[in-house]
């Protein structure tokens, strides 16, 4: 047993470098969520890392541990409006991972060593 983490990574297109935060702001108020307003504690912390000019991670306080199908979400929403490729990464307790991969809004592949295979949801 050990540490359970659920991550999104994105490509950035050449040219779109600007518009990733615009596009995850977009991406979170579609399904529900907003920035909280001036003086008010936020209902979940989002971190971008930009780990070099054409790729970026989004780390989801909420879905830290586990994703509850947001990360999926915004995989989908945000592979289509950037028109790039987006990884969702699972590791379960240290014993199964899977990766998703998402491009044009939709899922294209995905791998697990998981013995149940992959819900397609």
């Amino acid at each position: 047993m050990g540490t359970t983490a659920a991550s999104l990574h994105l490509v950035v297109p050449p040219g779109a470098a600007g518009n990733q935060s615009a596009a995850l702001l977009k991406a979170y108020a579609k399904i529900g969520w907003a920035p909280p307003k001036r003086g008010e504690a936020g209902q979940r912390n989002v971190v971008l890392a930009r780990n070099d000019a054409s790729f970026v991670s989004i780390y989801d306080s909420d879905c830290a541990e586990l994703d509850d199908g947001t990360l999926k979400e915004l995989a989908a929403m945000l592979s289509k409006s950037l028109r790039t490729a987006a990884v969702v990464t699972s590791v379960y307790d240290s014993d199964t991972f899977e990766f998703i991969l998402f491009a044009g809004g939709k899922q294209v592949d995905a791998i697990t060593d998981a013995s149940d295979g992959l819900d397609p949801n």
